[in-house]
């Protein structure tokens, strides 16, 4: 547990969190020193100079970050994103001309190849880059990147380790490959999926492999512990980094934190060991609050110091990390309050600071919001990652279809990495600290007034972009939790919502929108028609098929 101070009154832009962030997690998927102007050389490519004069228009100063151009009126954000596809086009043609010279196996062309292929990630992928572009939403995006990205990461050898860009780009690339490997490789979507795929030992993640392309013999492979190994060696690196140009680059110091934060996420398909992964969550956390440690520590318990922003998104991260192992092992209406403390001490690192005496519950004020944007942001993520906890309370078991669960137990309802990628051990590994009794129905409440709050917080934040990803998400949830209640009304308004809000920011064609789908499927096959829970189910195989034809180059 880390200690809350003062206020965090700063923009999203002045820390090292992506915008449109919707998770903990998305902390560690996101480097914001890389940009195409300053990591992309040109080379004299017409393609590729065309192509980041189109994303990056150059201007009197490099901007901090790299990302849309957002808000924009109507007509400029069209501009914007018909110069994003065209951009893309082009980087693809740039593409071919350089496989066409060597490609990643040249040390000259994988220079130029790397960071094009990290801007393409950005661009149809990056949190920075939503809604996804009409280039994004004809392939099949994860697919794409996990090819590309493990190609690059098989032939690493070439690039200068002295070089802090070169860094930068082989961060980008290594974050997007995992991220997309968790999303194509997640844990049983509830207890019934569990059952049905014991002792397929030759599916368990840890046993991925894939042939890569340009190989000089077809037994060029990648696995999961070669992705390791460049994860540690980009870990070592950045720490030397860090330490050598601290005062030139202070925010080099964040590349620790966010790999450490990645390498737990990666051990959990890779080992199945929870407790590792645990232990690097909190180790990711506890070098976040080891930046402004002082000298004299004993001057902490008279002055409390000023600690980083981003603290409370790390402290939420060890709180699905518990999550996750504790894993909702318990009877009906128990649940363990360690984990529970664990959520709410994340939120009010951002809620208490603002709290008055005059306004015991200031975060959700709306005076004065365009000044803590960052906090009332990074709190409604905490309220989204809570209730989503809360939602795998298991009900008991009914007597009859009536007053049967909706959804079986180990439903999955969060989508961040570390509650959803696939463990690679057939053993479960579950840990309760301080089990409590708490009524199912309590939990659902709890849910509700979270989602609640964090939804009314995001509409306040984003009057014009309602249909935003974090509103998405919390409206999935929103409807999972009146589906449990058998609530048909709301629950189907609310699905039909959510459906539209997640099409809008990732495509008709995703697996963001499978996700859905299948929830939605779930509600009508224990609450709707048999007819409607056929529809739906017609629904998910056509959405299949579409994400299967969809080319991944």
């Amino acid at each position: 547990m880390f200690r809350s101070t003062v206020r965090h009154l700063v923009e999203i832009c002045e820390t090292c969190v992506p915008n449109n962030f919707v998770h903990a997690t998305d902390v560690a998927f996101y480097f914001p020193r890389f940009q195409p102007r300053l990591h992309l050389p040109d080379c004299r490519i017409p393609e590729i100079r065309d192509a980041i004069e189109l994303l990056q228009p150059l201007g009197k100063a490099t901007p901090r970050r790299w990302s849309s151009p957002l808000p924009l009126s109507a007509l400029a954000l069209a501009e914007w994103k018909k110069n994003r596809d065209r951009a893309l086009t082009l980087l693809s043609r740039g593409e071919e001309i350089m496989k066409n010279i060597g490609g990643a196996r040249c040390a000259a062309a994988a220079d130029i190849i790397r960071p094009l292929y990290a801007t393409v990630f950005e661009l149809i992928n990056g949190l920075e880059h939503l809604p996804r572009s009409d280039f994004a939403t004809r392939m099949d995006v994860h697919r794409f990147i996990v090819k590309h990205a493990g190609c690059l990461l098989y032939f690493n050898d070439s690039w200068d380790r002295s070089d802090v860009r070169h860094l930068d780009t082989a961060c980008v690339v290594v974050a997007h490959f995992i991220r997309s490997f968790c999303a194509l490789h997640q844990r049983p979507f509830h207890i019934k999926q569990t059952e049905n795929s014991k002792n397929q030992s030759n599916k368990l993640p840890s046993s991925w492999t894939m042939s890569v392309e340009g190989g000089e013999s077809s037994g060029d492979v990648l696995d999961l512990k070669m992705v390791a190994d460049r994860l540690d060696e980009l870990l070592q690196l950045s720490k030397e980094m860090a330490e050598k140009h601290l005062v030139e680059s202070p925010e080099l110091r964040w590349n620790v934190p966010k790999l450490l934060l990645l390498k737990g996420i990666l051990s959990i398909p890779l080992t199945g060991n929870l407790t590792l992964a645990q232990n690097l969550v909190d180790s990711a956390a506890k070098t976040v609050y080891e930046f402004t440690r002082r000298k004299m520590p004993i001057v902490d318990g008279i002055v409390a110091r000023k600690q980083e922003h981003e603290l409370g998104l790390f402290m939420l991260s060890q709180a699905e990390m518990a999550a996750r192992v504790f894993d909702w092992s318990i009877a009906p209406g128990e649940v363990d309050m360690e984990v529970i403390e664990m959520f709410e001490s994340a939120a009010k690192f951002y809620s208490s600071p603002c709290n008055t005496a005059l306004n015991a519950d200031g975060i959700m004020s709306a005076e004065d919001l365009h000044q803590r944007r960052f906090e009332a942001d990074a709190y409604s993520s905490c309220m989204l990652s809570y209730a989503n906890f809360l939602l795998g309370a298991p009900r008991p078991q009914g007597t009859s279809r009536r007053d049967a669960p909706v959804f079986l137990p180990k439903q999955m309802f969060s989508t961040s990495p570390i509650a959803t990628v696939a463990t690679s051990s057939d053993i479960i590994y579950t840990d309760v600290r301080r089990p409590q009794a708490m009524a199912v129905e309590v939990t659902r409440k709890k849910a509700g007034e979270a989602l609640e709050r964090g939804l009314q917080l995001n509409r306040d934040l984003y009057p014009e972009r309602k249909l935003n990803p974090k509103a998405g998400w919390t409206l999935v949830a929103m409807a999972s939790l009146y589906a449990d209640m058998r609530d048909y009304l709301y629950a189907t308004g609310l699905f039909a919502s959510a459906e539209k809000t997640i099409i809008e920011n990732y495509g008709s064609v995703s697996l963001e929108r499978l996700v859905v789908s299948k929830l939605r499927y779930e509600f009508l096959a224990g609450v709707g028609s048999e007819d409607e829970a056929k529809a739906s189910t017609h629904e998910i195989v056509q959405l299949l098929k579409q994400m299967d034809a969809m080319p991944h180059r």
